[in-house]
């Protein structure tokens, strides 16, 4: 299941994001109930549904809902923190760039601003860029947008206070950024 970004606009506001993740997992196919043990449901029962028709006169309860958060797999889920999945296992040496990365992109309300001015007028083509994407780097498109998306992680998390950051870690960023992004290159 996808976020549905086609309703993210220019005009969006970052609050929107709760309401499009709500939109999402309203939307989503209901999985588990474990009121009904291992039983399967169609998948046009999604949470919505469940909730404007009760099955066998059982109506979802807030534990149902987190039930139902907890099984839903998007890119990024919302668990208390942000779960980022597609960072699961870098080589070790680079662990903490996908956290460094997105700490600069999303920690500092400036440089969180600029990401999405960067970002949200790509929405229309996010279906070629998804294209692309299969090819990593080497699609100029994505290539271009990778710089200028580490540029400003970069920028972003050397920004943030020194009790928040260590300058190795600027160093580690750095060094990714020369050797994988400007190279064409991902782990």
């Amino acid at each position: 299941v996808i976020l549905p970004l086609e309703r993210i606009s220019k005009s969006f506001y970052k609050e929107d994001l709760i309401d499009v993740y709500l939109e999402f997992a309203l939307k989503a196919p209901v999985i588990f109930i474990s009121d009904f043990g291992d039983r399967v449901f169609p998948k046009d029962i999604t949470f919505e549904y469940w909730m404007a028709h009760p099955i066998e006169g059982l109506s979802p309860s807030i534990l149902h809902f987190k039930n139902h958060l907890s099984l839903l797999f998007p890119e990024v889920r919302i668990k208390g923190y942000l779960e980022l999945r597609s960072v699961d296992a870098p080589p070790p040496q680079w662990q903490m760039v996908p956290a460094i990365f997105y700490t600069g992109l999303l920690y500092n309300d400036q440089f969180l601003d600029k990401t999405l001015d960067l970002l949200l007028p790509m929405t229309s083509r996010l279906p070629v860029l998804m294209e692309e994407s299969t090819f990593g780097l080497e699609s100029t498109d994505i290539f271009d947008l990778s710089k200028s998306l580490m540029k400003l992680a970069i920028e972003g998390f050397s920004c943030l206070p020194d009790t928040f950051k260590s300058w190795a870690h600027v160093n580690l960023i750095n060094e990714f950024y020369e050797s994988y992004t400007l190279n064409r290159k991902t782990f």
